[in-house]
């Protein structure tokens, strides 16, 4: 709840604050299933401003998931068989029935990641992009920080491209101006390019929904 607050107060605008609060309840009331967890935008011609969502966030939302086992993957609202008594032996039809809605509700799912993996390649967020941070850390705090920025680099077909490359921040050289200097992980550099380079991070690049020149953000592995 403590890091739920200081996020808050960070966020410098209403409309940051309020689309932070919005996308935190809709992770448990959508991403999870937890219907209860669920709070309208607006009720009886008065539109809830941040701090009210905030307030149903911080007493109603967050203390859920300690008291709740939490899903391995998000809840499929597709059409089921009707739980009904039988009497005497399940026909036949019924039972094939049953296996082509769950063959459907397979399919539905190889389909829902596939359209995943399509996004990831046009560059429109990734799986590692929702396990951020909504803010970038502190420069003050950014010594041994382990890092991904995107860099143009020519392609097999001669193209200009974007791609992630990791490293470790080995020093901040000025906290006012955003200047650090990385020390870049071996196995995602060329023969010719430069092991140590110093660049200035850019506040609104952090994590960016789409790929960027100069977006940066934490190299997370898991």
């Amino acid at each position: 709840m403590n890091v739920a607050n200081e996020v808050y107060l960070e966020l410098k605008s209403e409309t940051a604050r309020l689309g932070a609060a919005k996308e935190q309840i809709l992770i448990q009331n959508l991403g999870l299933g937890w219907e209860d967890s669920y709070h309208p935008w607006s009720a009886v011609g008065h539109t809830y401003n941040s701090e009210e969502l905030l307030e149903h966030l911080l007493e109603v939302v967050i203390p859920m998931s300690s008291t709740r086992d939490i899903p391995l993957e998000p809840p499929m609202n597709v059409p089921k068989m009707p739980e009904i008594q039988s009497l005497g032996t399940v026909l036949h039809l019924a039972m094939d029935q049953e296996r082509m809605l769950e063959d459907k509700l397979e399919s539905l799912k190889e389909k829902g990641w596939a359209e995943k993996n399509m996004c990831e390649e046009r560059g429109e967020g990734d799986g590692w992009a929702e396990k951020q941070h909504l803010l970038p850390p502190k420069m003050s705090n950014l010594k041994g920080f382990r890092i991904e920025m995107t860099f143009e680099n020519t392609g097999d077909d001669g193209s200009l491209c974007l791609a992630w490359y990791q490293g470790t921040i080995e020093k901040i050289l000025n906290v006012k101006t955003n200047r650090i200097r990385v020390r870049w992980d071996e196995d995602c550099m060329g023969n010719n390019d430069a092991r140590v380079t110093t660049h200035k991070l850019v506040v609104g690049n952090w994590n960016p929904k789409k790929l960027k020149k100069g977006g940066w953000r934490e190299y997370i592995t898991e």
